[in-house]
Parts: C-alpha cells; sequence; structure tokens
C-alpha cells in the first residue's frame, strides 16, 4: 500500500521495504536511505510442524504480501538453506498479528514475525530490549548497501525479466545523504547523541 500511495504521489515519501519491483514496473520512485541493511525477523512455526526449517518444504508460508519485506526475508532465507521456493506456498495473510491468527487457525504453518512493529507493550524492559536491538542495528549513516540492493534485484528477476540486466544504482539517489554528509550533519548527530 506504501508503493501504491508513493507512485500515485501521495505522500511524497514513504518507509517500504522494496522499491525494485515497483522501479522495474516503471515507476519513478527511488531508495533514499536505509535504516536496515540487514533483515530483521523471526521464523514461527505451529506447534508439531516442524523443528528446522528445512521441514518447510511443502508447507504453507505467511507473508504480508508478494514483493513485501516478509515476502523477501522469506525469499532470503530460502536461498540460505537451499530451498527452491517453488516447494513452499506462500500465501499473503497480511500483518504481523494476521499471520499469527492464520497460523493459529491452520491456514499456513509457518511465517515472520517483526519484533518491534507490531508491539503493543508498555513495558519497560520489552521497550528497553527493543530499543537496544534497534540502536545496535540501525546504520549511523543511512546509506544503502549495493549488494543488499542487488540481492533484492536478483530475486525480482525470477518474475520481471527486467530485472536480470537492471544494476543497483538505478533504484537509489544518494544525493540527500551526501548533502548531508557534505554539511557534517551525521557528525554532529554523532556527538550530539552518543549511544
Amino acid at each position: 500500500m506504501s508503493i501504491q500511495a508513493l507512485t500515485a504521489g501521495d505522500p511524497p515519501i514513504v518507509t517500504v521495504g522494496n522499491v525494485i519491483i515497483a522501479g522495474l514496473q516503471g515507476h519513478d520512485i527511488v531508495l533514499v536511505a536505509s535504516v536496515a541493511n540487514a533483515c530483521d525477523q523471526t521464523v514461527q512455526a505451529r506447534l508439531g510442524t516442524m523443528t528446522r526449517i528445512e521441514q518447510v518444504k511443502g508447507k504453507r508460508f505467511g507473508i504480508s504480501g508478494f514483493g513485501s519485506a516478509t515476502h523477501n526475508a522469506a525469499l532470503i532465507l530460502f536461498k540460505r538453506v537451499n530451498i527452491d521456493p517453488k516447494d513452499v506456498t506462500l500465501v499473503p495473510t497480511g500483518t504481523g498479528p494476521e499471520r499469527l491468527v492464520a497460523m493459529g487457525a491452520g491456514r499456513i504453518d509457518a511465517t515472520i514475525k517483526s519484533l518491534a512493529k507490531y508491539m503493543r507493550t508498555n513495558d519497560v524492559e520489552v521497550l528497553e530490549y527493543s530499543y537496544q536491538h534497534y540502536l545496535k542495528r540501525t546504520p549511523r549513516k543511512p546509506y544503502p548497501t549495493m549488494k543488499g540492493i542487488q540481492n533484492l534485484v536478483d530475486m525480482s528477476a525470477a518474475q520481471m525479466p527486467q530485472g536480470k540486466t537492471a544494476k543497483p544504482e538505478q533504484f537509489v539517489d544518494l544525493s540527500l545523504l551526501q548533502k548531508l554528509e557534505n554539511e557534517r550533519f551525521f557528525d554532529e548527530m554523532g556527538k550530539r547523541y552518543k549511544n
């Protein structure tokens, strides 16, 4: 939905997981910064369905939607453990809580769960843990990595032939970050917020 709103022109900037598919479809959008350069997802499975990730073959795996961050995380995971995505049924079931309900109801066997995105708690320990976790993982300078973008381009190429010749640089515009760098913004923020 964020990509649809962005391509429609309102709002002019959004936080999204993947602009690659929209870019390959011809939409004039680019990545200007990256708040995370790694997947921060965990796999949840219904009790008794599997004990190892390799057992996901032939099972139904919940994602928020095709082209989403959870979809990309699932594809990265499958590649890492040598599972052909064709051997898993990907089921778009919505947000984290909706995926957990779908798993509880038996509509899917496993899913990816985001730690803090759907947290609704006032528990100080949980909030502090989450803050420290993201503090360590969030880059001080939010430059996207070309290797990460290339991974997304490679994954997109399976569905979109134009991805086979696409280059990561066509999906980014680093001019804003470079301007902030030239103005010493990151240095100033590093001094102000030492954590």
